[in-house]
Protein backbone atom coordinates (compact mmCIF):
# COMPACT_ATOMS: atom_id res chain seq x y z
CA UNK A 1 0.00 0.00 0.00
CA UNK A 2 3.29 2.51 0.60
CA UNK A 3 4.32 1.64 -2.35
CA UNK A 4 1.46 2.66 -4.05
CA UNK A 5 0.80 5.92 -2.56
CA UNK A 6 4.17 6.97 -2.71
CA UNK A 7 5.17 5.41 -6.41
CA UNK A 8 7.77 7.51 -8.02
CA UNK A 9 7.25 8.06 -12.04
CA UNK A 10 10.22 10.24 -12.96
CA UNK A 11 9.81 12.37 -16.24
CA UNK A 12 11.59 14.93 -18.21
CA UNK A 13 10.64 18.21 -17.31
CA UNK A 14 10.13 20.75 -19.77
CA UNK A 15 11.56 23.85 -18.57
CA UNK A 16 11.49 26.83 -20.38
CA UNK A 17 11.81 30.54 -18.75
CA UNK A 18 8.95 30.77 -15.53
CA UNK A 19 5.95 33.48 -15.89
CA UNK A 20 4.68 35.19 -12.97
CA UNK A 21 1.61 36.91 -12.34
CA UNK A 22 2.63 39.91 -14.20
CA UNK A 23 4.50 38.22 -17.74
CA UNK A 24 3.74 35.10 -19.54
CA UNK A 25 6.54 33.79 -21.21
CA UNK A 26 7.33 31.64 -24.49
CA UNK A 27 10.19 30.19 -25.50
CA UNK A 28 11.42 28.32 -28.18
CA UNK A 29 13.03 25.01 -27.19
CA UNK A 30 12.30 23.03 -23.88
CA UNK A 31 15.08 21.65 -22.13
CA UNK A 32 15.42 19.35 -18.75
CA UNK A 33 15.62 21.42 -15.79
CA UNK A 34 18.45 19.92 -14.30
CA UNK A 35 20.04 19.94 -17.13
CA UNK A 36 18.86 24.08 -17.89
CA UNK A 37 20.60 24.63 -13.92
CA UNK A 38 23.72 22.44 -15.02
CA UNK A 39 23.86 24.75 -18.30
CA UNK A 40 23.72 27.76 -15.64
CA UNK A 41 26.06 26.73 -14.12
CA UNK A 42 28.28 25.81 -16.49
CA UNK A 43 28.24 29.24 -17.90
CA UNK A 44 28.62 30.96 -14.55
CA UNK A 45 32.12 28.78 -13.81
CA UNK A 46 33.51 29.57 -17.29
CA UNK A 47 31.92 33.46 -17.92
CA UNK A 48 34.54 35.75 -19.76
CA UNK A 49 37.38 36.58 -17.05
CA UNK A 50 39.20 38.92 -19.49
CA UNK A 51 37.82 42.03 -17.60
CA UNK A 52 38.72 42.26 -14.10
CA UNK A 53 34.70 43.05 -12.51
CA UNK A 54 34.75 44.66 -9.46
CA UNK A 55 32.88 42.93 -5.96
CA UNK A 56 29.52 44.97 -7.36
CA UNK A 57 29.66 44.53 -10.83
CA UNK A 58 30.84 40.54 -10.15
CA UNK A 59 27.36 40.23 -7.71
CA UNK A 60 24.98 41.45 -10.21
CA UNK A 61 26.70 39.09 -12.58
CA UNK A 62 25.88 36.23 -10.57
CA UNK A 63 22.57 37.22 -9.37
CA UNK A 64 21.22 37.83 -12.92
CA UNK A 65 22.14 34.30 -13.57
CA UNK A 66 20.38 32.62 -10.39
CA UNK A 67 17.45 35.16 -11.22
CA UNK A 68 17.48 33.21 -14.73
CA UNK A 69 17.43 29.51 -12.78
CA UNK A 70 14.77 30.49 -10.41
CA UNK A 71 12.83 31.25 -13.69
CA UNK A 72 13.10 27.77 -15.06
CA UNK A 73 12.45 26.09 -11.45
CA UNK A 74 9.37 28.29 -11.29
CA UNK A 75 7.89 26.79 -14.32
CA UNK A 76 8.46 23.28 -13.95
CA UNK A 77 6.38 23.97 -10.62
CA UNK A 78 3.92 25.72 -12.57
CA UNK A 79 3.73 22.05 -14.89
CA UNK A 80 3.44 19.85 -12.10
CA UNK A 81 0.76 22.22 -10.76
CA UNK A 82 -0.75 22.10 -13.50
CA UNK A 83 -0.70 17.98 -13.76
CA UNK A 84 -1.86 17.39 -10.24
CA UNK A 85 -4.81 20.00 -10.71
CA UNK A 86 -6.25 17.75 -13.81
CA UNK A 87 -6.99 14.47 -12.09
CA UNK A 88 -3.85 13.12 -13.47
CA UNK A 89 -3.60 9.64 -12.52
CA UNK A 90 0.08 9.35 -12.52
CA UNK A 91 1.86 10.36 -9.18
CA UNK A 92 4.15 13.81 -9.24
CA UNK A 93 5.98 12.90 -5.97
CA UNK A 94 9.17 11.98 -7.61
CA UNK A 95 9.03 14.68 -10.25
CA UNK A 96 8.51 16.78 -7.13
CA UNK A 97 11.45 15.28 -4.72
CA UNK A 98 13.63 15.39 -7.67
CA UNK A 99 12.82 19.29 -8.75
CA UNK A 100 12.95 20.38 -4.43
CA UNK A 101 16.11 18.84 -4.21
CA UNK A 102 17.37 21.09 -7.57
CA UNK A 103 16.21 24.15 -5.76
CA UNK A 104 17.71 23.42 -2.28
CA UNK A 105 21.10 22.58 -3.96
CA UNK A 106 20.83 25.63 -6.01
CA UNK A 107 19.41 27.84 -2.78
CA UNK A 108 22.54 26.82 -0.63
CA UNK A 109 24.63 27.72 -3.73
CA UNK A 110 22.85 31.24 -4.21
CA UNK A 111 23.70 31.79 -0.67
CA UNK A 112 27.39 30.73 -0.36
CA UNK A 113 28.26 32.77 -3.77
CA UNK A 114 26.50 35.98 -3.80
CA UNK A 115 28.30 38.21 -1.24
CA UNK A 116 26.55 41.72 -1.30
CA UNK A 117 28.28 44.82 -0.73
CA UNK A 118 26.59 46.02 2.04
CA UNK A 119 24.74 48.75 0.74
CA UNK A 120 22.86 45.80 -1.32
CA UNK A 121 22.03 42.81 1.24
CA UNK A 122 18.28 43.29 0.87
CA UNK A 123 18.37 42.22 -2.57
CA UNK A 124 20.41 38.76 -1.75
CA UNK A 125 17.41 38.36 0.76
CA UNK A 126 14.57 38.67 -1.69
CA UNK A 127 15.81 36.03 -4.10
CA UNK A 128 16.97 33.59 -1.47
CA UNK A 129 13.62 33.94 0.06
CA UNK A 130 12.39 33.42 -3.08
CA UNK A 131 13.90 29.64 -3.63
CA UNK A 132 12.97 29.04 -0.06
CA UNK A 133 9.05 30.08 -0.43
CA UNK A 134 8.92 28.15 -4.17
CA UNK A 135 10.28 25.21 -2.12
CA UNK A 136 7.77 25.51 0.44
CA UNK A 137 5.46 25.13 -2.33
CA UNK A 138 6.81 22.34 -4.38
CA UNK A 139 7.17 20.31 -0.48
CA UNK A 140 3.47 21.27 -0.50
CA UNK A 141 2.52 20.68 -3.82
CA UNK A 142 4.10 16.97 -3.13
CA UNK A 143 1.75 16.67 0.30
CA UNK A 144 -1.11 17.86 -2.24
CA UNK A 145 -0.54 14.74 -4.74
CA UNK A 146 -0.72 12.44 -1.51
CA UNK A 147 -4.02 13.48 -0.08
CA UNK A 148 -5.00 13.57 -3.60
CA UNK A 149 -4.34 9.28 -3.83
CA UNK A 150 -5.83 8.77 -0.60
CA UNK A 151 -8.66 10.72 -1.30
CA UNK A 152 -8.40 12.97 1.55
CA UNK A 153 -10.23 16.06 -0.03
CA UNK A 154 -10.64 18.25 2.66
CA UNK A 155 -6.52 17.93 3.47
CA UNK A 156 -5.89 18.45 -0.27
CA UNK A 157 -7.84 21.71 -0.31
CA UNK A 158 -6.36 22.98 2.77
CA UNK A 159 -2.73 21.86 1.10
CA UNK A 160 -3.80 24.16 -1.53
CA UNK A 161 -4.50 27.09 0.29
CA UNK A 162 -0.85 26.73 1.93
CA UNK A 163 0.90 26.21 -1.98
CA UNK A 164 -1.53 29.74 -3.14
CA UNK A 165 0.16 31.62 0.35
CA UNK A 166 3.56 30.23 -0.38
CA UNK A 167 3.61 31.62 -3.84
CA UNK A 168 2.06 34.88 -3.43
CA UNK A 169 4.89 35.16 -0.66
CA UNK A 170 6.78 33.89 -3.80
CA UNK A 171 5.68 36.72 -6.28
CA UNK A 172 6.03 39.54 -3.75
CA UNK A 173 10.06 38.36 -3.25
CA UNK A 174 10.27 37.75 -6.94
CA UNK A 175 9.10 40.95 -8.19
CA UNK A 176 11.37 42.57 -5.80
CA UNK A 177 14.25 40.69 -6.69
CA UNK A 178 13.50 40.91 -10.79
CA UNK A 179 13.33 44.82 -9.96
CA UNK A 180 16.74 44.95 -8.70
CA UNK A 181 18.33 42.35 -11.26
CA UNK A 182 16.27 44.67 -14.10
CA UNK A 183 18.14 47.84 -12.85
CA UNK A 184 21.80 46.01 -12.92
CA UNK A 185 21.63 43.97 -15.63
CA UNK A 186 24.33 44.51 -18.45
CA UNK A 187 26.95 45.48 -15.68
CA UNK A 188 25.45 48.76 -14.40
CA UNK A 189 25.48 49.38 -10.75
CA UNK A 190 22.67 50.84 -8.32
CA UNK A 191 23.01 54.66 -7.63
CA UNK A 192 22.26 56.21 -4.16
CA UNK A 193 18.25 57.45 -5.67
CA UNK A 194 17.18 53.76 -5.81
CA UNK A 195 19.46 51.92 -3.57
CA UNK A 196 17.03 50.09 -1.12
CA UNK A 197 18.46 49.37 1.50
CA UNK A 198 16.57 52.13 3.63
CA UNK A 199 13.44 50.43 2.20
CA UNK A 200 13.95 46.99 3.54
CA UNK A 201 14.96 48.54 6.88
CA UNK A 202 11.81 50.40 6.89
CA UNK A 203 10.00 47.03 6.55
CA UNK A 204 11.70 45.85 9.28
CA UNK A 205 11.01 48.67 11.30
CA UNK A 206 7.45 49.13 10.75
CA UNK A 207 6.20 46.30 12.42
CA UNK A 208 8.51 46.95 15.73
CA UNK A 209 7.48 50.77 15.34
CA UNK A 210 3.56 49.34 16.21
CA UNK A 211 4.66 47.27 18.52
CA UNK A 212 6.59 49.59 20.69
CA UNK A 213 3.26 52.02 20.37
CA UNK A 214 1.13 49.25 21.23
CA UNK A 215 3.12 48.52 24.28
CA UNK A 216 2.88 52.24 25.68
CA UNK A 217 -0.86 52.12 25.31
CA UNK A 218 -0.91 48.68 26.99
CA UNK A 219 1.08 50.02 29.86
CA UNK A 220 -1.01 52.97 29.98
CA UNK A 221 -4.26 50.93 29.90
CA UNK A 222 -3.05 48.28 32.58
CA UNK A 223 -2.34 50.99 34.68
CA UNK A 224 -5.99 52.91 34.40
CA UNK A 225 -7.26 49.29 35.42
CA UNK A 226 -4.82 48.69 38.43
CA UNK A 227 -6.15 52.08 39.68
CA UNK A 228 -10.05 50.91 39.01
CA UNK A 229 -8.97 47.67 41.11
CA UNK A 230 -9.62 45.59 37.68
CA UNK A 231 -6.91 42.66 36.92
CA UNK A 232 -4.30 43.52 34.36
CA UNK A 233 -2.39 40.41 34.04
CA UNK A 234 -3.33 39.02 30.64
CA UNK A 235 -2.63 42.19 29.32
CA UNK A 236 0.60 42.54 31.25
CA UNK A 237 1.15 39.11 29.53
CA UNK A 238 0.55 40.58 26.08
CA UNK A 239 2.97 43.56 26.68
CA UNK A 240 5.66 41.23 28.13
CA UNK A 241 5.16 38.68 25.11
CA UNK A 242 5.42 42.43 22.52
CA UNK A 243 8.67 42.88 24.39
CA UNK A 244 10.60 39.85 24.07
CA UNK A 245 9.19 40.14 19.72
CA UNK A 246 11.94 42.88 19.45
CA UNK A 247 14.52 41.71 17.28
CA UNK A 248 17.81 43.47 16.58
CA UNK A 249 19.29 43.33 13.10
CA UNK A 250 23.17 43.58 12.46
CA UNK A 251 22.71 46.86 10.28
CA UNK A 252 25.68 48.39 8.76
CA UNK A 253 24.79 52.06 8.07
CA UNK A 254 25.36 54.54 11.27
CA UNK A 255 22.11 56.21 10.95
CA UNK A 256 20.48 52.45 11.50
CA UNK A 257 22.77 51.53 14.12
CA UNK A 258 21.72 54.44 16.18
CA UNK A 259 17.91 53.21 15.50
CA UNK A 260 18.84 49.87 16.88
CA UNK A 261 20.25 51.76 19.67
CA UNK A 262 16.83 53.40 20.41
CA UNK A 263 15.14 49.91 19.90
CA UNK A 264 17.17 48.80 22.35
CA UNK A 265 16.40 51.50 25.25
CA UNK A 266 12.92 51.43 24.28
CA UNK A 267 12.66 47.73 25.01
CA UNK A 268 14.92 48.06 28.75
CA UNK A 269 12.50 51.01 29.63
CA UNK A 270 9.61 48.65 28.57
CA UNK A 271 11.04 46.34 30.87
CA UNK A 272 11.38 48.60 33.76
CA UNK A 273 8.32 49.98 33.07
CA UNK A 274 6.31 46.15 33.09
CA UNK A 275 7.97 45.46 36.66
CA UNK A 276 7.15 48.55 38.22
CA UNK A 277 3.69 48.09 37.39
CA UNK A 278 3.45 44.66 38.85
CA UNK A 279 4.68 46.06 41.94
CA UNK A 280 2.58 48.28 42.11
CA UNK A 281 -0.58 45.93 41.22
CA UNK A 282 0.94 43.54 44.37
CA UNK A 283 1.47 46.41 46.82
CA UNK A 284 -2.34 47.13 45.48
CA UNK A 285 -4.52 44.12 45.89
CA UNK A 286 -2.50 43.37 48.55
CA UNK A 287 -3.59 46.65 50.57
CA UNK A 288 0.04 47.46 51.44
CA UNK A 289 1.61 51.08 51.04
CA UNK A 290 1.41 51.34 47.55
CA UNK A 291 2.86 54.46 45.67
CA UNK A 292 2.89 54.22 41.59
CA UNK A 293 5.79 57.01 41.31
CA UNK A 294 8.56 54.68 40.11
CA UNK A 295 5.72 53.70 37.50
CA UNK A 296 5.11 56.56 35.84
CA UNK A 297 8.41 58.01 35.95
CA UNK A 298 9.59 54.51 34.31
CA UNK A 299 6.96 55.15 31.80
CA UNK A 300 7.43 58.51 31.00
CA UNK A 301 11.40 57.83 30.03
CA UNK A 302 9.45 55.20 27.85
CA UNK A 303 7.42 57.75 26.01
CA UNK A 304 10.04 60.33 26.00
CA UNK A 305 12.32 57.72 24.04
CA UNK A 306 9.07 56.24 21.63
CA UNK A 307 8.52 59.76 20.92
CA UNK A 308 12.33 59.66 19.66
CA UNK A 309 11.53 56.71 17.84
CA UNK A 310 8.44 58.26 16.24
CA UNK A 311 10.53 61.64 14.96
CA UNK A 312 13.32 58.64 13.20
CA UNK A 313 10.71 56.49 11.95
CA UNK A 314 8.55 59.27 10.35
CA UNK A 315 11.84 60.27 8.34
CA UNK A 316 12.86 56.98 7.57
CA UNK A 317 8.92 56.15 6.29
CA UNK A 318 9.33 59.34 3.73
CA UNK A 319 12.81 58.51 2.45
CA UNK A 320 11.81 54.43 1.91
CA UNK A 321 8.45 56.22 -0.10
CA UNK A 322 10.55 58.34 -2.12
CA UNK A 323 13.52 55.41 -3.07
CA UNK A 324 10.39 52.90 -3.77
CA UNK A 325 9.05 55.68 -5.80
CA UNK A 326 11.91 56.12 -7.68
CA UNK A 327 12.40 52.45 -8.01
CA UNK A 328 9.00 52.04 -9.34
CA UNK A 329 9.31 54.15 -11.74
CA UNK A 330 13.05 53.40 -12.81
CA UNK A 331 11.97 50.18 -13.63
CA UNK A 332 8.80 51.08 -15.17
CA UNK A 333 10.69 53.29 -17.48
CA UNK A 334 13.71 50.35 -17.97
CA UNK A 335 11.32 47.48 -18.99
CA UNK A 336 9.33 49.65 -21.12
CA UNK A 337 12.49 50.37 -22.70
CA UNK A 338 13.63 46.68 -22.88
CA UNK A 339 10.08 46.02 -24.17
CA UNK A 340 10.26 47.79 -27.20
CA UNK A 341 13.83 46.30 -27.72
CA UNK A 342 12.50 42.89 -26.77
CA UNK A 343 9.81 43.18 -29.53
CA UNK A 344 11.78 44.66 -32.17
CA UNK A 345 14.19 41.57 -31.61
CA UNK A 346 11.09 39.58 -32.14
CA UNK A 347 10.83 38.50 -27.84
CA UNK A 348 7.26 38.30 -26.74
CA UNK A 349 8.16 39.17 -23.21
CA UNK A 350 10.17 41.19 -20.80
CA UNK A 351 11.65 38.17 -19.32
CA UNK A 352 12.43 36.47 -21.91
CA UNK A 353 14.48 39.26 -23.61
CA UNK A 354 16.29 39.87 -20.14
CA UNK A 355 17.12 35.56 -20.16
CA UNK A 356 18.90 36.02 -23.95
CA UNK A 357 20.30 39.49 -22.60
CA UNK A 358 22.20 37.01 -19.66
CA UNK A 359 23.17 34.66 -22.50
CA UNK A 360 24.84 37.87 -24.77
CA UNK A 361 26.62 38.79 -21.41
CA UNK A 362 27.85 35.75 -20.24
CA UNK A 363 29.44 35.40 -23.51
CA UNK A 364 30.84 39.17 -23.77
CA UNK A 365 28.63 41.31 -25.59
CA UNK A 366 26.70 44.11 -24.00
CA UNK A 367 24.02 43.75 -26.18
CA UNK A 368 21.74 41.06 -27.57
CA UNK A 369 21.63 42.34 -30.88
CA UNK A 370 25.30 42.16 -30.65
CA UNK A 371 25.02 38.48 -29.25
CA UNK A 372 23.04 37.54 -32.13
CA UNK A 373 25.10 39.34 -34.97
CA UNK A 374 28.01 37.45 -33.70
CA UNK A 375 26.17 34.16 -33.36
CA UNK A 376 24.44 34.03 -37.03
CA UNK A 377 27.89 34.79 -38.34
CA UNK A 378 29.40 31.68 -36.46
CA UNK A 379 26.34 29.71 -37.73
CA UNK A 380 26.92 30.91 -41.08
CA UNK A 381 30.62 29.99 -40.71
CA UNK A 382 29.71 26.48 -39.82
CA UNK A 383 29.87 26.68 -36.00
CA UNK A 384 27.27 26.04 -33.10
CA UNK A 385 28.50 28.24 -31.27
CA UNK A 386 30.12 31.92 -30.61
CA UNK A 387 32.79 30.24 -28.43
CA UNK A 388 33.41 27.66 -30.77
CA UNK A 389 34.17 30.05 -33.42
CA UNK A 390 36.13 32.80 -31.45
CA UNK A 391 38.70 30.02 -30.28
CA UNK A 392 39.53 29.42 -33.35
CA UNK A 393 41.48 32.76 -33.03
CA UNK A 394 43.36 30.83 -30.77
CA UNK A 395 44.92 28.03 -33.03
CA UNK A 396 48.73 29.25 -33.31
CA UNK A 397 50.09 25.44 -33.60
CA UNK A 398 49.13 21.99 -34.67
CA UNK A 399 49.07 20.94 -30.90
CA UNK A 400 45.97 23.65 -30.69
CA UNK A 401 44.74 22.35 -33.65
CA UNK A 402 44.09 18.94 -32.55
CA UNK A 403 42.67 19.96 -29.34
CA UNK A 404 40.09 22.87 -31.00
CA UNK A 405 38.86 19.71 -33.23
CA UNK A 406 38.54 17.45 -30.60
CA UNK A 407 37.11 19.44 -28.53
CA UNK A 408 34.59 20.79 -30.75
CA UNK A 409 33.98 18.25 -33.41
CA UNK A 410 34.21 15.24 -31.78
CA UNK A 411 30.49 13.38 -32.12
CA UNK A 412 27.90 13.72 -35.11
CA UNK A 413 24.01 12.43 -34.99
CA UNK A 414 23.40 11.54 -38.07
CA UNK A 415 20.14 9.68 -39.42
CA UNK A 416 22.63 6.29 -39.30
CA UNK A 417 23.08 6.76 -35.78
CA UNK A 418 25.86 8.79 -33.57
CA UNK A 419 29.59 8.56 -34.86
CA UNK A 420 32.37 9.42 -32.60
CA UNK A 421 35.38 11.30 -34.40
CA UNK A 422 39.28 11.70 -32.83
CA UNK A 423 41.42 13.86 -34.46
CA UNK A 424 45.37 13.77 -35.54
CA UNK A 425 46.97 16.52 -36.73
CA UNK A 426 50.37 15.63 -37.61
CA UNK A 427 53.30 16.90 -40.04
CA UNK A 428 54.93 13.40 -40.23
CA UNK A 429 56.81 13.66 -43.57
CA UNK A 430 58.37 11.76 -46.32
CA UNK A 431 62.53 12.41 -47.20
CA UNK A 432 64.46 11.32 -49.99
CA UNK A 433 68.19 9.84 -49.17
CA UNK A 434 69.58 13.65 -50.02
CA UNK A 435 67.13 14.84 -47.32
CA UNK A 436 64.80 16.73 -49.63
CA UNK A 437 60.91 16.49 -48.30
CA UNK A 438 59.25 14.52 -50.66
CA UNK A 439 56.07 14.64 -49.35
CA UNK A 440 53.19 17.11 -50.60
CA UNK A 441 51.86 18.43 -47.46
CA UNK A 442 53.41 20.46 -44.46
CA UNK A 443 50.90 18.39 -42.67
CA UNK A 444 47.80 16.42 -42.54
CA UNK A 445 44.37 16.19 -40.30
CA UNK A 446 43.35 12.58 -40.42
CA UNK A 447 39.92 12.20 -38.67
CA UNK A 448 39.11 8.69 -37.38
CA UNK A 449 35.82 7.24 -36.64
CA UNK A 450 33.90 5.05 -34.38
CA UNK A 451 30.43 3.58 -33.34
CA UNK A 452 29.28 3.87 -37.17
CA UNK A 453 30.80 2.90 -40.85
CA UNK A 454 30.94 4.51 -44.01
CA UNK A 455 30.51 1.01 -45.75
CA UNK A 456 27.51 0.37 -43.97
CA UNK A 457 25.55 3.26 -44.79
CA UNK A 458 24.33 1.70 -48.45
CA UNK A 459 23.51 -1.86 -46.96
CA UNK A 460 21.36 -0.08 -43.87
CA UNK A 461 17.52 -1.74 -44.17
CA UNK A 462 16.82 0.80 -41.95
CA UNK A 463 17.15 4.00 -43.47
CA UNK A 464 15.65 5.32 -46.35
CA UNK A 465 17.49 6.27 -49.60
CA UNK A 466 16.84 10.11 -48.39
CA UNK A 467 18.70 9.12 -45.06
CA UNK A 468 21.32 7.52 -46.73
CA UNK A 469 22.43 10.67 -49.06
CA UNK A 470 21.77 12.90 -45.96
CA UNK A 471 23.88 10.69 -43.46
CA UNK A 472 26.99 10.85 -46.98
CA UNK A 473 25.57 15.04 -46.76
CA UNK A 474 26.25 15.52 -43.07
CA UNK A 475 29.42 13.66 -43.26
CA UNK A 476 30.71 15.62 -46.38
CA UNK A 477 29.37 19.12 -44.33
CA UNK A 478 31.15 18.11 -41.18
CA UNK A 479 34.76 17.35 -43.20
CA UNK A 480 34.41 20.90 -44.92
CA UNK A 481 34.56 22.42 -41.88
CA UNK A 482 37.45 20.78 -40.97
CA UNK A 483 39.39 22.05 -43.55
CA UNK A 484 37.91 25.49 -42.97
CA UNK A 485 38.94 25.47 -39.42
CA UNK A 486 42.66 24.67 -40.36
CA UNK A 487 42.80 26.18 -43.69
CA UNK A 488 41.71 29.55 -42.17
CA UNK A 489 44.41 28.52 -39.26
CA UNK A 490 47.06 27.87 -41.51
CA UNK A 491 46.46 29.61 -44.99
CA UNK A 492 50.04 29.39 -45.83
CA UNK A 493 50.30 25.47 -45.21
CA UNK A 494 49.84 22.74 -47.60
CA UNK A 495 47.11 20.01 -45.73
CA UNK A 496 45.53 17.66 -46.30
CA UNK A 497 43.10 16.05 -44.20
CA UNK A 498 40.35 13.67 -44.50
CA UNK A 499 38.23 10.72 -42.72
CA UNK A 500 41.18 8.55 -42.41
CA UNK A 501 42.10 5.54 -40.17
CA UNK A 502 44.90 3.20 -39.64
CA UNK A 503 44.23 0.46 -36.46
CA UNK A 504 46.21 2.10 -34.52
CA UNK A 505 44.26 0.46 -31.25
CA UNK A 506 44.73 -2.62 -30.61
CA UNK A 507 42.08 -5.18 -31.05
CA UNK A 508 40.64 -4.76 -27.66
CA UNK A 509 40.89 -1.87 -27.41
CA UNK A 510 38.99 -1.45 -30.98
CA UNK A 511 36.14 -3.83 -29.47
CA UNK A 512 35.63 -1.10 -26.59
CA UNK A 513 35.68 1.42 -29.24
CA UNK A 514 32.68 -0.23 -31.34
CA UNK A 515 30.71 -1.21 -28.16
CA UNK A 516 30.58 2.46 -26.83
CA UNK A 517 26.85 3.20 -26.83
CA UNK A 518 27.98 6.77 -25.33
CA UNK A 519 30.15 9.47 -26.17
CA UNK A 520 31.08 9.30 -22.53
CA UNK A 521 31.83 5.43 -22.54
CA UNK A 522 33.91 6.34 -25.78
CA UNK A 523 35.96 9.03 -24.09
CA UNK A 524 36.60 7.24 -21.30
CA UNK A 525 38.14 4.24 -23.60
CA UNK A 526 39.88 6.78 -25.32
CA UNK A 527 41.15 8.41 -22.36
CA UNK A 528 42.95 5.16 -21.23
CA UNK A 529 44.82 4.60 -24.67
CA UNK A 530 47.68 5.63 -25.74
CA UNK A 531 46.97 5.48 -29.15
CA UNK A 532 50.97 5.97 -30.86
CA UNK A 533 52.62 3.55 -28.52
CA UNK A 534 53.40 1.60 -31.41
CA UNK A 535 54.07 -1.63 -28.78
CA UNK A 536 50.30 -1.94 -28.23
CA UNK A 537 49.57 -1.86 -32.11
CA UNK A 538 47.95 -5.55 -32.95
CA UNK A 539 46.29 -4.82 -35.90
CA UNK A 540 47.24 -2.74 -39.25
CA UNK A 541 44.44 -1.80 -41.14
CA UNK A 542 43.88 1.58 -43.08
CA UNK A 543 41.38 3.41 -45.57
CA UNK A 544 39.70 6.58 -46.54
CA UNK A 545 37.13 8.81 -47.68
CA UNK A 546 35.87 12.23 -48.36
CA UNK A 547 39.90 12.89 -48.40
CA UNK A 548 40.32 16.86 -49.02
CA UNK A 549 43.77 19.22 -49.81
CA UNK A 550 44.26 23.06 -50.35
CA UNK A 551 47.63 22.06 -52.83
CA UNK A 552 48.02 20.99 -56.05
CA UNK A 553 51.17 20.16 -58.76
CA UNK A 554 50.06 20.73 -62.75
CA UNK A 555 52.30 17.90 -63.80
CA UNK A 556 50.28 15.43 -60.79
CA UNK A 557 53.46 15.17 -59.26
CA UNK A 558 53.62 14.33 -55.13
CA UNK A 559 56.95 16.32 -54.85
CA UNK A 560 56.88 18.99 -52.23
CA UNK A 561 58.13 21.74 -54.49
CA UNK A 562 55.83 20.73 -56.84
CA UNK A 563 52.61 21.27 -55.26
CA UNK A 564 51.72 24.79 -54.90
CA UNK A 565 48.52 25.67 -52.71
CA UNK A 566 45.19 26.23 -53.93
CA UNK A 567 41.67 26.43 -52.79
CA UNK A 568 40.16 23.84 -50.85
CA UNK A 569 39.33 20.83 -53.40
CA UNK A 570 37.99 17.08 -52.97
CA UNK A 571 41.07 14.73 -53.14
CA UNK A 572 39.34 11.41 -53.80
CA UNK A 573 41.96 9.70 -55.68
CA UNK A 574 42.97 6.80 -52.86
CA UNK A 575 39.35 7.16 -51.37
CA UNK A 576 37.64 3.73 -50.33
CA UNK A 577 34.34 4.98 -50.05
CA UNK A 578 32.96 7.99 -52.96
CA UNK A 579 30.46 9.92 -51.64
Amino acid sequence: MQNLLRKRVFMILSVVICFSNSFIVSFGENADYEKGVTGKRIQMASADSSKELTREEKYNKTYGEYITILMGFYNAFVELKKTAEAGSEESISGKCYSLMTSVDKTLAEASNNLEPEPKYAYSKTYLTDSYRNLKNAINNLDMYDLYIVINDLNAANDTMKKIDEDIKKYNENYTEAFNYFSMVKGGKTVPSNLNETEQAFYNYLKGHHQALNDIYKNLNSAYEMVKENENPTELMKETFSKLNGISFQNLKTQKNRNVMIILNELTNLGNEALIELESYFIDVISASTSSDDKFVSALDSYKTKLNELNTVFAKIESEAKDINKNVAQTVREIQEKDYEEAKALGYSTIEEYYQALIAANQHGYDTVSEYNAALQDAKNKGFNSVEAYKETNGIQTLEDLEKYLNKHFSELETPQGEWFFKFHVSAIAAYDKNGKKISPYDFLVNTDWFNQSPGSIDDAVNLTAEQKQQTKDMLRDFQKKVADIAINAFPNKKIQGGFYTVSTYSKSTLTELRKAKSFEEFSSVLRQTDSRDASKITEYTSFSFLTWRNFKSATGSEAYDDNKITEFFWYTKDDKFKF
